[in-house]
This record gives structure tokens, sequence and C-alpha cells, in this order.
């Protein structure tokens, strides 16, 4: 069975990705697409930001070796979110449901890389 968003989700999800915010007001989207002036593939203080579109979600739920803990995509976006100056949302809110629909739905058909090792 396929899971995808429904595309009312996809309708309130891209938004989301692509709405500037926090202290920077930098979007989901200015890191993370290919597209011309875009972070996708490029080194951003030491680390290489991931492209939307190679499937984010494949390598989660991960060992994050420095932490010595398992994350899942949440917790991703919630660290994703501290540099950028941006209030963590509940674990629950229904953002990060969307978000995480969205970026899944960019993962159908590429295999899984599990357990994830960062």
């Amino acid at each position: 069975m396929r899971l995808m968003p429904s595309p009312a989700t996809m309708q309130t999800s891209t938004p989301i990705q692509s709405s500037h915010t926090a202290k920077w007001n930098h979007a989901c989207a200015d890191c993370h697409t290919n597209a011309a002036g875009k972070g996708a593939n490029k080194f951003l203080g030491g680390r290489l930001l991931d492209d939307v579109e190679a499937g984010l979600t494949n390598h989660f739920p991960l060992w994050w070796t420095s932490q010595g803990l398992v994350w899942d995509i949440r917790k991703r976006i919630q660290w994703c979110m501290l540099p950028i100056g941006m209030n963590y949302l509940p674990a629950d809110s229904v953002e990060y449901a969307e978000l995480e629909l969205y970026l899944t739905s960019f993962a159908h058909g590429k295999p899984m890389n599990v357990p994830g090792i960062r």
C-alpha cells in the first residue's frame, strides 16, 4: 500500500514548505530545494543541505551519534528550526504532520536507507 498525501494536505503543506518565517525570514524551500539561488546540495556551516526531491525521509528513523539518540523526522525538523531562529511547534502539531507527509511524498519509488546513522 502506498501512502500518498491527499490533495488537501499537499495544498496546505506546500505553503508551509515555502512560507518565510522565523528570525531570518527563511523557508524550508530556501535550503532544501535545488532551484536557482537555493541551497540544496551545498554546504552550510559544515553540513550538506539535502534536496527535498531526493527523499529526505528515506533514512529516518536514524541513530544520531553526536546525541546518542534515535531521531525521527519531526525531531530533525525541530533541530533544523533552531539555527534559523524559529520556535518549536508542539510535537503533535498538524503542521509537522502535514510537512512530514509532504516530504514523504518525494520518497516514493526510492530505496529505503534505514537504519540511518549520522
